[in-house]
């Protein structure tokens, strides 16, 4: 509805919100689960119910700014929503992160025997065969011969090319949206096509490797490294999803002439948040491996 009041744009009660929540929690009982029949199939509905949810609400929010319904307070405010949101996606990857180099570079010292009279009391009392190592391994895998977990060492490789594609990705989207206020459109349609050409590559391929870290069992035998890689990935790859599902959204409208230089906002919160996404990848790529 239009308040009459105002010429800021009141949309209509929407159930997207409730069924974004109801996906999410099947998301979250299957990805928990993900070993067993009925898990599995929680996770699909899960998804499916995300990718509906999101879609369809993409699609309102074209359709009324196809309309006309948005003004420059509603632009503003858009700007505002996604910068918040960034804002906690910063605060829960941070967390993350930050667990990450607590334990990598003090927990393992302490453990060591490396941080002073305390912590090397701590080592000959309780872990006199811990040596400092990283990826960190479980307790029964403690031994100064042990520098990795083997079978993770061989995947290495795979986030690294992963990383490198989602820069690229990342880049061509930056100049996508540069070609876009320029309105120089046919370069900015080639550098969207081609970076979501990139990013379905990426979401195969980082989506195959999480699923190879749950099957070969890597991640329940390599500690609490294992619990870090398994929920970093897992968010980050949650968040790949449902920025390539915007991303597609936007490539329809471009080539149906719906985005334009001066009211490209959906285009510049795109753009953050994968060049977001990369750069959060990057980071943690370089702590966790």
């Amino acid at each position: 509805m239009k308040n009459k009041d105002s010429s800021y744009y009141v949309p209509e009660q929407s159930a997207w919100p409730i069924l974004g929540a109801l996906a999410l929690l099947f998301l979250a009982f299957g990805s928990l689960n993900l070993e067993k029949k009925w898990g599995l199939i929680a996770f699909i509905i899960g998804i499916a119910g995300l990718v509906f949810m999101l879609s369809g609400w993409f699609w309102n929010v074209t359709q009324e700014s196809n309309a006309g319904l948005y003004n420059r307070q509603m632009d503003k405010t858009f700007r505002w929503g996604m910068l918040w949101f960034l804002i906690s996606e910063l605060f829960l990857f941070g967390l993350l992160i930050g667990s990450i180099i607590h334990v990598r570079f003090s927990i393992t010292s302490w453990l060591a025997g490396q941080s002073g009279d305390a912590s090397q009391l701590t080592h000959y009392l309780l872990w006199p065969d811990f040596a400092k190592h990283w990826p960190l391994l479980p307790p029964s895998s403690f031994s100064a011969t042990v520098a990795s977990t083997p079978s993770l060492g061989s995947l290495r490789q795979i986030p690294l090319i992963n990383l490198i594609i989602l820069l690229f990705s990342a880049l061509l989207l930056t100049g996508a949206l540069y070609y876009l206020k320029k309105a120089r459109y046919k370069l900015c349609r080639l550098n969207l096509n081609l970076a979501i050409f990139l990013a379905c590559i990426f979401f195969i391929s980082q989506t195959y490797y999480f699923i190879h870290l749950i099957h070969t069992h890597i991640i329940t035998k390599s500690g609490i490294y294992g619990s870090f890689l398994i929920a970093f990935l897992g968010l980050h790859l949650l968040n790949i999803a449902a920025a390539l599902l915007f991303l597609c959204i936007l490539c329809f409208r471009i080539y149906h002439n719906q985005l334009l230089e001066k009211n490209a906002f959906s285009f510049d919160a795109a753009v953050w948040w994968w060049d977001f996404l990369a750069v959060i990848l990057a980071l943690a790529f370089f702590l966790i491996f």
